[in-house]
Parts: structure tokens; sequence; C-alpha cells
């Protein structure tokens, strides 16, 4: 085998090799070799020292140290997979070519539209991963996979009574033959701050390589960072995370839930992070849900209204869509979110743009699942059309139901229908769905057992 080489002069080796820099190292490319490494650009042979055994060095694509090895065996971050090393001037590299062309695959898979929905562990008695209709999303991220401090995972899968890596199997094998995309949805609420220390530079690159691991012992094709919330602290942790999950794994899918822009502070938001993490990310999706509540100067207000905010009802898809677009996001990058349940605001409140009672609280607004509001609220004599924010809700003159409600705001087919019409009008990258569990129907008649899914697949 012919291996071609460049010397490159004074190039460092790492702290794990003992700090020292060789004179020279030679830089590794393939020839003809029938073994590539999806995760690494070249590992670099450096024998200064002329030593029998020599360093190997794995380096990714802007040359960034990853890790180093001394032994007769090159082992790759694939687990399990060693292979002999050539025993004067050979290596098992990445070449840039087959880096380039696992580039291009990733792309065009990742510029169709993606239609992502979730499911999660703590629904699994209620819907089985067969139950699932598979043909009704392009993509599924299967949760959870929590994170710690020290950049290790947490493979709880929401399901306390164990099981987890069971499911997330089955559902993978049930989303490939359905040619559906796998990722897993790693962290969550109230993981911020283990995903700021993992992130960073003291363990970002064992975080990276847990990830990556993982994602491969599952078969899966990508992840689902769910950083969240994302506070300005987390900015420089959450760019170094996916910039460098990129570069660890090329093929990778990776999408980033992010926080919508309330209409009061559209003006002073900082959004340049997003941007730079597009670069990397393959999808941004705006958490568009759940964007109402009893909050000082708010009326109330749908959850997820497609249009029609004003400064005291300040939520909308429209306007967090623009102000990331503003910001620089690729449209095509750019995904919109819907909430598949629904929101009681309880009595005396009974519709939308209503001033809110004095001592109004947050735990007068609680959220319910469609079952729930179909066999307990829904009744069609209250139910009603905003055409200026292009959602539907419920109106009762006295407390309704256990949660004594008196304005229900939730989705139905036709606003479902609206926001999926406006990713294609305006070609952004997709819509994900939170979640499938909460809009499943196990007793509907076939094929309507999910049928917000149906509705968003439809236009899709």
């Amino acid at each position: 085998m012919a291996v071609l080489y460049s010397r490159v002069a004074g190039a460092g080796i790492a702290p794990a090799s003992g700090g020292y820099e060789p004179p020279e190292v030679l830089l590794l490319y393939p020839a003809v070799f029938g073994y590539v490494s999806p995760y690494h650009t070249a590992i670099v042979l450096c024998n200064p020292r002329k030593e029998t055994v020599p360093w190997f060095v794995c380096y990714n694509e802007s040359m960034r140290y990853m890790y180093v090895m001394r032994s007769m065996l090159v082992v790759s971050c694939m687990a399990g997979v060693a292979l002999p090393a050539p025993v004067a001037f050979g290596a098992i590299l990445y070449g840039s070519e087959h880096r380039e062309r696992m580039e291009r695959a990733r792309t065009d898979e990742a510029n169709k539209p993606w239609l992502l929905s979730y499911y999660v562990g703590y629904h699994h008695d209620l819907l089985k991963p067969r139950d699932i209709d598979y043909s009704l999303m392009t993509h599924i991220a299967v949760g959870g996979v929590g994170v710690n401090a020290d950049g290790t995972l947490r493979e709880h899968w929401h399901m306390p009574q164990g099981g987890g890596r069971v499911m997330a199997l089955e559902v993978g094998r049930r989303a490939e033959r359905a040619g559906v995309k796998r990722l897993i949805w790693l962290g969550g609420p109230n993981e911020e701050d283990r995903f700021l220390s993992a992130s960073s530079d003291q363990h970002r690159a064992q975080f990276v390589r847990n990830i990556v691991r993982l994602v491969r012992e599952l078969g899966y094709d990508g992840v689902d960072v769910n950083w969240e919330p994302i506070r300005p602290k987390d900015e420089a942790g959450i760019y170094a995370l996916v910039r460098d999950l990129r570069l660890a794994a090329p093929d990778m899918l990776i999408s980033v839930p992010v926080n919508w822009v309330p209409t009061t502070i559209l003006t002073r938001k900082d959004l340049s992070l997003y941007p730079r993490l597009a670069r990397y990310a393959d999808r941004l999706f705006i958490m568009s849900y759940s964007m109402a509540g009893p909050w000082p100067g708010w009326q109330s207000w749908h959850g997820s209204a497609l249009s029609g905010d004003t400064f005291t009802t300040p939520g909308s898809v429209r306007t967090s869509m623009r102000a990331y677009e503003r910001a620089g996001v690729p449209t095509e990058k750019l995904g919109i979110g819907i909430g598949t349940y629904a929101t009681c605001w309880q009595y005396p409140v009974v519709r939308p743009r209503q001033a809110l009672p004095p001592g109004y609280a947050p735990s007068q607004v609680r959220v319910m699942n469609m079952r729930t509001l179909m066999s307990e609220y829904y009744d069609r004599r209250h139910e009603h059309w905003d055409h200026i924010a292009q959602a539907p809700y419920l109106s009762f003159q006295a407390p309704q139901g256990s949660q004594g409600c008196g304005f229900i705001s939730f989705e139905n087919e036709r606003s479902v229908q609206a926001k999926m019409q406006l990713v294609r009008d305006r070609g952004l990258g997709g819509a994900l769905v939170w979640n499938i569990g909460t809009g499943y129907f196990p007793n509907g008649t076939r094929g309507r057992e999910h049928a917000l899914l149906h509705a968003a697949r439809g236009v899709f």
C-alpha cells in the first residue's frame, strides 16, 4: 500500500503524551486502504524518540487534539473496533475526500423538510413502540438521556422501572424500517447547569465522545441537544458543544430546540449566537408552544398563536420565526414547534385577550393532554376560532371540569395545518411536534390515533 504523507513541523502533542513537542510529525493520508474512521480527519504517527512502539495521536478536522494512544493497535472511537497498526509509515486514516462525501450525504438528507416527533419513555405504558405510526414523521427523537456535570451520560430514558435502552433500540429498529431518522433526545428542562459544566473545556472532549459513542451504539442517526433554557451564560458552551459534535461526527444529524422570543423584548434580545450555531447544527427548532402565562403586564392568550400578538399578548409563531430570520439564521435550517396538548386557564378567565384579575397566579394555568381535553372538557358548543391568532379555544361561563377551567387553549387539525402551511410557504426547515404521547388516542378509530400528526403530515 502506498501512503502519501506530508511533514508538519513542530505540531504540538497534548498533555496526555507528556507535553513534549516532536521536531516533526508525519501527517498521513490514505491512498488505497479498506477502512476509514468516521470520527477523525487524521491519525498522526509521531515517533520523535525512535521508540519501538510509536505514538498515535488523533486530531479532528481543525487539527485540534482529541486524544493520544501508544500501542501497536490503533483504536478508533467506534466502540470495539481495533485494527493492527502498520509497521513503519502506515495508519488507519480518515481522508478528506471521504469526509466530504459523508458531509454531502448528510447535508442532502438534512436539506429535506423535517417533521420531528418526540417519543418519551414515560409514555411507554400508554403508547408502545409498535403502536407508533412512523409514516407520520420524517424524524423521531427518543428520550431521554440525562447529562452529568462531568460529561458522562445518564440513560434514564424517563423509565424509572428500567428497560429504557431496550425501548430505544426497538423504536430505532421500527423507525429505520419506515425510513425515519432517529435522534437521541439529550437533556431537557432543568439540565442547563449540568450541560454548562459538561461543555466546559475541562469536560467537553469526553462529553462529545460519550454522545457520539451512544449514537453509534444505538445505531441512531444523530442527537437532539435539548439545552433548555439557553441562558446568556450558556451561549459559549452550547456553541462549543455543537461545533465539536459536528467536527467529531460529520455525518451525524444535530438538532437544537431554541427559545421563543416575546414581542416585548424583540428589539433588545441578542440572537447573535444562533446564526453561528446554525453553521454546525442541521436544525434550530423554535419551541413555539406554551407562549402565554399570567405574567406581569400580560393578558390571557393562546399557547401557540400563529400571529396576532401584541405587547399585552406578546407571543406568536410568526414573530419568533422572523426574529431568528432577521438575526441571520438560514430559513431552511429554522423550524417551528407544535404542542399536542392543551392549556387550561382557571375561571374567571374565559377567553383570550382578557385582563387578569388581581392575584391570578401561575398555578391557575395548567396543561393537560389531548385525551383529557376531549373526554372531560371538549364541547363543540363552546368551541371558538380566533381568526387573527389562527387558533381554536374553548370558553366557559362557569368553572368547568376538575381543573375549574374557564378558557382552554389547544391545537386542532385546522391550526396545525395553518402552521404547516407556513412552513411550506416560507420554505422553513420543518416542524417539531412535542410530543407523540400527549396527542395519542389509544381508542381512536383507525387512522385517528395520531390526529394532529396526521394533520401535519397531510400538509407536508
